[in-house]
């Protein structure tokens, strides 16, 4: 049956549909409307603020949020609060976004939102001109207000730390290692990395650690890794991830 999701983040929006052949036309009707005619309700505003706020306080005490929170904090070290790239404490979050009032959501877009370099994939059953033509006709003169500009994100050399956090009230624990270093996708070594990375740690069942920690030992219900590059930033890294139950 019909399908649709939209995501709007700060530096990008994606929708994604799925229809038959007869509807696809009218539902990029759809889609037009709601990106370029956004209504912006002040009840769904405080709703999603409220739930997002909800979501933050728990994740305070979530050894999982705050493992992962943290090894981002620290695997980027030089960024400051005022760079987009900067990864904030669940309290700084909390505070930024309790300081955030509905005005804000239209302004952010009207500054930033635009066709100007959006792209567009269909695959299936269509007649593609006419897709095409409608396309066109709902974003091709949708202009973005400001110019787009990447921001890359490359490798910051860290020292090696360990760090823990108490969670006394939880009765699991949750483990995150990782080695960065500057490679790229189209490096040399990147496919042996990613398959060895793979190997190691990308099976649920059948991967080196699952099979040992989980399948032999009986130590962790969840374990797993891998190897990640960027394929536009020399930005890469070794992760390994285990959930503990301490029970």
């Amino acid at each position: 049956g019909p399908f649709g999701f939209a995501l709007g983040g700060v530096s990008s929006a994606t929708v994604a549909i799925e229809t038959d052949r007869e509807h696809l036309a009218e539902v990029l009707g759809l889609v037009r409307e709601i990106m370029r005619e956004p209504s912006f309700p002040v009840d769904e505003f405080e709703k999603l603020k409220h739930e997002t706020l909800a979501g933050l306080e728990e994740s305070k005490s979530d050894p999982n949020a705050l493992a992962l929170n943290l090894f981002q904090r620290i695997s980027r070290p030089t960024y400051t609060k005022e760079d987009p790239r900067y990864t904030m404490t669940f309290e700084e979050a909390a505070a930024a976004l309790a300081a955030l009032t509905p005005d804000q959501a239209p302004e952010f877009y009207k500054t930033f939102y635009g066709a100007s370099y959006a792209t567009a994939a269909v695959v299936g059953d269509f007649d593609s001109k006419q897709i095409e033509t409608v396309l066109r006709e709902s974003f091709g003169d949708w202009r973005n207000p400001s110019e787009y500009q990447r921001i890359p994100i490359e490798y910051e050399p860290v020292t090696a730390r360990s760090e823990t956090i108490n969670t006394p009230d939880k009765a699991n624990a949750f483990y995150v290692a990782g080695c960065g270093f500057a490679m790229r996708e189209d490096d040399p070594e990147f496919p042996a990395l990613r398959i060895g990375g793979h190997l190691i740690g990308g099976g649920f069942l059948n991967s080196r650690l699952a099979t040992r920690i989980r399948q032999k030992e009986g130590l962790s219900y969840g374990v797993g890794g891998g190897f990640f590059a960027s394929p536009l930033d020399r930005d890469a890294v070794l992760v390994l991830e285990r959930l503990q139950d301490l029970l």
